[in-house]
């Protein structure tokens, strides 16, 4: 592996509210705590455990080794638990997998899936959902889950507007359509697309983030992307980045190396580092199109998860699913999580080098 894991931590929470059970559609992947948030408070009531959600429970605690075969179902207040990690310096402790709503938005999934997806996930132990107003219904799906499990999660979102004005705008309008009074992360995305003496200026959309920050509707500053590493370096180094969320595979090592461009700055920094674009994202990048995640088929599936936690320094990896089947693929794949050893890291990487010619610069310009 590139450099030793980061050491994972393991804690007790809480799970309520049932899901329904609806028809499952693929996004490409192969199917087979209470957490202290300041001013957030869990409303609405508690419900019973529907049966589906049973289902779900058995079967994560069965693979976690909690059960034997013919066993209980397990409590509604005991759930297997997800290791974790320290996100940097914001001291959160997040679950080594994380939900992305990425890959279910633009309409392509059910929302009363999304739904399915997300309660079943913070009932396994996930405690990072990541959003963005561009992903179409997903925050106003979210909304309603964050009304009565706000402690279950910290959330993240992103900004896309350049100007200051318009980026506080787009923090209130996910602060309206989650139900949150605090975002947990607000993301400066694509920093890749940014002039960044604007983005740092005084109308630049940095500005509005320490703005929200100031004003209590964000927690932790972020910045995000998944092209032209060169861009990020500068900005961690200004000292006021708390969190970084980039792309990293062992394909697009070859073609973006955010491993080695961006990561070592942003430890340098003590910032909390988030691995997204796990399995490459979905061919073609456009989630409209039903295509395959380019790193999904099976013999490819659980090398790039492993290769994701492997990484130093990396908190959590955010995986975009779009179901309960994808869902307990990405939970099986982390609970069996070993470090790569040096060998297999090699092997990894030759193989990634093979398949980069033929991804191409299939998420933007690398400079």
């Amino acid at each position: 592996m590139l450099d030793a894991a980061p050491r994972a931590r393991q804690g007790p929470r809480d799970v309520h509210a049932a899901h329904g059970r609806g028809p499952q559609r693929l996004c490409g992947v192969p199917c087979s705590p209470h957490v202290p948030d300041g001013p957030h408070e869990e409303r609405g009531e508690r419900h019973p455990v529907s049966p589906s959600r049973r289902e779900f429970l058995y079967t994560v605690a069965g693979a976690a080794g909690g059960l034997l075969l013919g066993g209980p179902i397990p409590s509604q207040d005991a759930p297997p638990r997800l290791p974790r990690r320290t996100l940097g310096r914001t001291g959160l402790e997040v679950s080594i997998l994380s939900i992305g709503l990425g890959a279910p938005g633009d309409g392509r999934v059910d929302p009363a899936i999304v739904q399915e997806v997300v309660e079943a996930a913070l009932d396994a132990g996930i405690n990072l959902v990541d959003t963005a107003p561009n992903y179409e219904l997903m925050q106003p799906t979210l909304g309603p889950i964050m009304a009565r499990r706000r402690t279950d999660a910290f959330v993240t979102t992103k900004v896309e507007e350049h100007t200051r004005e318009g980026a506080l705008a787009q923090i209130e309008r996910s602060r309206r359509e989650m139900q949150v009074d605090t975002i947990d992360v607000a993301f400066i995305h694509n920093v890749g697309d940014f002039d960044l003496s604007h983005m740092l200026g005084l109308d630049g959309a940095f500005t509005a983030l320490r703005q929200a920050r100031d004003a209590g509707h964000v927690r932790f500053l972020g910045i995000s992307g998944h092209n032209r590493p060169p861009k990020f370096a500068p900005v961690i180094r200004t000292g006021e980045v708390d969190v970084v969320m980039v792309a990293m595979n062992f394909v697009d090592r070859h073609l973006y190396n955010f491993e080695q461009q961006v990561v070592p700055v942003a430890r340098e920094h003590d910032c909390g580092i988030v691995c997204m674009k796990v399995l490459g994202g979905v061919e073609g990048w456009n989630y409209m199109n039903v295509g395959h995640a380019r790193l999904g088929a099976p013999e490819r599936y659980e090398s790039a998860v492993r290769y994701a936690l492997s990484l130093e320094g990396i908190a959590t990896a955010t995986m975009g699913l779009c179901n309960v089947g994808e869902l307990q693929a990405a939970l099986d794949a982390v609970r069996r999580f070993a470090p790569l050893t040096q060998s297999e890291l090699t092997a990894l990487l030759a193989a990634g080098a093979d398949l980069a010619p033929v991804w191409g610069h299939h998420l933007g310009p690398p400079t």
